[in-house]
């Protein structure tokens, strides 16, 4: 009996340092590229620009207004699920766009992006999650239409220069790394300053 409680303990030893082992142990290449895609694609999904053809005109169509809503949502689809979609959908993104197209009618938005700047793996859970770190940088290309023209004229960029800094919660469905949840990193830093690479806890 004393040598099968010996054997137990070492079993279970060995479980506990195998699955240590297994919690800290990093993801391939691969499934950090297509985790980075995932968050890039999340995060930039809110970030709608005003339809070309659409460009002299100061609203939206209905039957534009919902294409622009289910490729937004079908992009969160994607990329996504559980918390992550329901935090995103408590927003509308194209009522904001109408809303900023209202404030300054002469401003049109042509194109937005960014890409991950921050971007770290924290470690996994006991559910096969993986909590990584990082931080996206977002970009908004905007001009004038120009009626004689046109067409748009006087575009420029504004970038962000400090960028918040979230944890994600990663979880792969059917091969696609998809978000799960986002939140702020606890203790910080809290930022990603894309001038300097460096992090800090303020702007």
């Amino acid at each position: 009996m004393p040598g099968q409680a010996r054997l137990l303990l070492v079993l279970v030893a060995a479980a506990l340092v195998a699955v240590g082992v297994w919690t800290w142990l990093p993801p391939t290449e691969a499934s950090q590229d297509a985790m980075k895609q995932s968050i890039l694609r999340y995060d930039l999904a809110s970030g709608i620009a005003w339809p070309a053809d659409r460009y002299a005109q100061p609203t939206l169509p209905k039957a534009t207004r919902d294409a622009l809503r289910a490729a937004w949502r079908a992009t969160l689809a994607d990329v996504a699920e559980g918390d992550a979609v329901a935090s995103q959908l408590a927003f509308d993104p194209v009522k904001d766009l109408l809303a900023e197209r209202r404030r300054q009618p002469d401003r049109i938005v042509v194109a937005r992006g960014g890409e991950v700047v921050l971007f770290d793996v924290r470690r996994r859970t006991l559910h096969g999650a993986l909590i990584v770190r990082a931080a996206v940088t977002s970009w908004v290309e905007a001009g004038t239409w120009d009626t004689r023209r046109g067409d748009v004229v006087r575009v420029t960029r504004q970038e962000q220069a400090h960028v918040p800094i979230f944890e994600y919660t990663m979880r792969q469905e059917g091969g696609v790394w998809k978000v799960v949840d986002r939140a702020g990193p606890r203790g910080g830093p809290f930022f990603y300053d894309t001038t300097t690479g460096e992090t800090t806890n303020a702007l």
